[in-house]
Parts: C-alpha cells; structure tokens; sequence
C-alpha cells in the first residue's frame, strides 16, 4: 500500500513539474541565458524529487524516476506536436536520464546507510 501511495504521488509530483517546470522552461519568452538557466534548474528539481523518493522507497530504486519523468515527456510531446524543435527531445532525454539517476542515487544512499547501521 505504501507504495502504491507512492507511485501515485510522483505521477503526480511529475505532473506538477512538468506542467509548471518543463512545459514554462520551453513556452515562456525570455533570453536563451534566462532559459537556459530555468531549464537547469527544471532538471535539477527533477534530479532531487526523484532522488527523494528513491531515498524514502528505495524498493524500486531507478524506476521512481520514471514515475516522475514520464508525465513531463508526455506533456513536451504534446506540446512539440504543434511546435516541434529537436532541443526539446534532447530536453525529454535528459529530464528522463536525470530523473532515473537522483532516484537511483537516492535508493543507493539509502541501502548504504542501512548497511551501515547494521555493521555498527
């Protein structure tokens, strides 16, 4: 059950990033320093959310990153449908890496300092 209530929260924590993060990073006016500098920001929330549920639920390890990253691939392909631009597949590519990379490092963190806790 924990779990399940997990995977439904970052669906919707995915969601929420992706809308309010990924999707205003590529539609919003601005210089390309500007974007360039929310985009990497967008990715490193991405990075720490996922990181955040691999550490509380480390069972699934690199999967909560795709719980969390998917909704936002979703969301920059609908929106690339009417306005495609290769950047924003390389953008897809690595909100996806680095979601799967912070939830995996997350769960590896975790593991860590249970094993840790066990040897003391």
């Amino acid at each position: 059950m924990r779990y399940i209530i997990g995977i439904i929260l970052s669906v919707f924590t995915g969601i929420f990033i992706g809308f309010f993060g990924a999707l205003l990073s590529v539609f919003s006016d601005g210089a390309v320093n500007e974007r360039l500098i929310y985009i990497a920001l967008v990715l490193l929330v991405y990075f720490a959310a996922s990181g955040i549920f691999g550490f509380l639920l480390s069972r699934y390890s690199w999967k909560w990153g795709l719980y969390v990253g998917v909704p936002a691939i979703l969301i920059l392909g609908y929106y690339s449908r009417a306005e495609f631009n290769i950047y924003y597949f390389i953008y897809m590519v690595l909100i996806l890496t680095l979601s799967c990379l912070g939830s995996w490092a997350g769960s590896r963190i975790k593991r860590r300092s249970a094993e840790r806790r066990r040897v003391i």
